[in-house]
């Protein structure tokens, strides 16, 4: 309904990081609070397995958004994205279509 995408769904952390294929993502989408470890320690486990991967962090906290700018720099440039749950999946999937489309991402 609101755009077609082929996605892989984890819910232990540990086989997503075992199960992740370098280079084959168009975008991460990584929930801050996961069982087993973070979605912070999660997005270090894989970040060197890949070249500058397209992330969306997710969080409903806004203490948490302020911690992951500290934590990542970079997410300060814009390298990275934060979005506030909830949201609405037309607002998501949109998001999503505007990642991917970014060239200076």
């Amino acid at each position: 309904m609101y755009g077609q995408y082929k996605v892989d769904v984890y819910n232990n952390t540990q086989e997503a990081i075992d199960d992740f294929k370098p280079d084959f993502y168009n975008i991460i989408l990584i929930d801050i609070i996961m069982p087993n470890i973070s979605g912070l320690e999660f997005y270090n486990a894989i970040r060197n397995k890949i070249n500058d991967p397209k992330i969306c962090f997710f969080s409903a906290s806004d203490y948490l958004h302020d911690k992951i700018k500290n934590v990542f720099p970079e997410l300060k440039k814009q390298k990275r994205i934060l979005i506030h749950k909830p949201i609405k999946l037309k607002d998501l999937s949109g998001k999503i279509m505007e990642i991917i489309d970014k060239s200076d991402y």
